[in-house]
């Protein structure tokens, strides 16, 4: 299937050196918005390896000793946030949650205000290695 005319067009136009100042802003607010997620949850305990990807972010919830649906459920139940557990995305996510890192950054902000306390908590309890 060959696609029409106005499509081939705007896709020439969105490839075009014309919109590179549009790209180069997506992916400076993106990178902004991943930058403050993943070194804001290393500074509340949460080391994270950061993903290549702008718009998930996945964070690594393994320090807390707890799976990714009761991590989830206590966010959204303490500090109402609600993160995806990594497994509604197949098994192997076990030990993280998935992010939509999309909103403004004033949201990100908003909901690691409202994590921070959770996250500690959950933190404060692992028992330490003997």
């Amino acid at each position: 299937m060959v696609a029409g005319t106005p499509n081939q067009w705007g896709a020439i136009a969105a490839l075009s050196e014309a919109a590179r100042p549009y790209y180069d802003e997506v992916y400076r607010t993106y990178g902004e918005r991943r930058a403050y997620f993943y070194s804001t949850l290393t500074q509340m305990g949460l080391p994270q390896r950061p993903t290549p990807g702008a718009f998930i972010g996945m964070v690594d919830i393994r320090p807390t000793r707890r799976n990714g649906s009761e991590v989830s459920e206590r966010f959204l139940r303490d500090a109402r946030v609600f993160i995806w557990p990594g497994t509604a995305f197949g098994s192997r996510g076990e030990g993280y949650l998935r992010v939509g890192l999309i909103k403004p950054l004033e949201v990100l902000v908003d909901m690691m205000r409202r994590i921070e306390p959770v996250v500690a908590g959950l933190l404060a309890s692992v028992p330490s290695p003997r």
